[in-house]
């Protein structure tokens, strides 16, 4: 999946999908699971390339999986490689991230996800992981 303005999006209560084996690259931005999406599993995916974050879960998005993902050289204005934002319940398991822009893993007002199970973090440019406590 290349070249698109989006490399895979669900949006508004996209609900239990599992995205498997694809190579998202060279998309205009990430690929976003946001707007209330659950039980979703994205495993064993690689995302490269992009001009944006690389994988975005975001508003109020919980009980989803990202696991077994390789995800690098991802720039652009953040250029985070795993961002999770306004969501809880969530789990990041065994995910190689890599020379992405600012962050590796960027957590903001997050609460109760499993982060960073058994993650490689590598050559991140100013963050390997960081995160935003909840206002």
């Amino acid at each position: 999946i290349s070249s698109n303005m989006f490399g895979i999006y669900l949006f508004d209560h996209s609900n239990e999908n599992i995205i498997n084996k694809n190579v998202v690259s060279q998309n205009r931005w990430y690929f976003s699971i946001s707007q209330k999406n659950d039980y979703n599993k994205i495993v064993g995916n690689i995302v490269k390339h992009n001009k944006a974050n690389a994988i975005y879960v975001v508003a109020n998005s919980s009980h989803n999986v990202i696991a077994n993902n390789i995800v690098n050289s991802n720039t652009g204005d953040l250029g985070a490689g795993i961002v999770l934002g306004f969501n809880s319940n969530n789990t990041v398991v065994n995910n190689t991230v890599s020379s992405n822009g600012l962050y590796g893993i960027l957590l903001y007002q997050s609460n109760n996800n499993k982060k960073l199970r058994k993650t490689t973090l590598l050559q991140t440019t100013e963050y390997s992981y960081y995160y935003i406590m909840k206002a």
